[in-house]
């Protein structure tokens, strides 16, 4: 499958440590590997991707002002 997708993709997460481990591609975890093999090979398709950590506590927020 040949996606090569032209377009700038940012990703928000809460989990710090998920975060960590799609940076590193070496990184082996037997109940999570295959997951982030294929989020790393999804993300080989963008031209530009940025992943963004935020604090769940932040993430409260925003859902609870989503709600009103």
């Amino acid at each position: 499958c040949n996606l090569n997708i032209s377009s700038h993709l940012v990703v928000e997460l809460d989990a710090k440590a998920i975060m960590d481990v799609l940076g590193k591609s070496n990184y082996v975890n037997n109940f999570i590997s295959l997951i982030l093999d294929d989020c790393r090979l999804l993300a080989s398709h963008f031209y530009r991707i940025q992943f963004n950590y935020y604090y769940r506590q932040a993430n409260r927020y925003a859902n609870s002002l989503a709600r009103i």
